[in-house]
């Protein structure tokens, strides 16, 4: 809004809680099924009506997604968002933006006028992979080696790094 005198502002929500990250880390890294499906879920049906508006996240991670002292989930950090307007990026293609521990492969490799929903998605999958098992899924010494490793190859099965896990979960997030 404006105030009075033309001077924008911006009011927003006061958060009490943490994020996924600081839980993660409380955790010693990592979150047990029981407890990681439930705030993946809510991040799902939280993206449910930004992708129906063509709007991508494209920066899922741990440090984004916000469990409150009520435990509700928030998204935050919609700084890299796109909005595709009928089906075509409004951002230019060839640049990679986001996290790449967490990207999907054509986000790595800057092929926004190809994404959709589904990067979010894998991004979340990124997201349950790392929490449930303890280890990135593309974890480089550097962010351009995270790059390199997140464009060409597939993701590892959640079972090479979390064996003792229940295989419905192991099958859910490779999916």
């Amino acid at each position: 809004d404006e105030t009075e005198q033309g001077e924008p502002f911006l009011v927003m929500e006061l958060l009490e809680g943490e994020t996924l990250q600081q839980l993660w880390k409380r955790r010693s890294r990592i979150v047990p099924p029981e407890e990681a499906l439930p705030i993946a879920a809510a991040v799902l049906d939280t993206l449910v009506p930004f992708h129906e508006l063509n709007i991508i996240h494209r920066d899922l991670k741990p440090a984004n997604i916000f469990i409150t002292s009520l435990g509700e989930v928030k998204l935050l950090d919609f700084g890299v968002a796109q909005m595709r307007e009928g089906g075509e990026a409004m951002t230019r293609a060839g640049t990679a933006l986001g996290t790449p521990s967490f990207m999907s492969p054509e986000q790595a490799m800057g092929k926004s006028d190809q994404l959709d929903g589904r990067s979010d998605i894998f991004s979340v999958g990124a997201t349950l992979y790392a929490i449930l098992s303890g280890k990135r899924l593309h974890h480089g010494k550097s962010d351009n080696e995270a790059f390199i490793l997140a464009a060409p190859q597939p993701a590892p099965s959640l079972a090479r790094t979390a064996p003792t896990l229940p295989t419905s979960v192991i099958a859910c997030v490779d999916r």
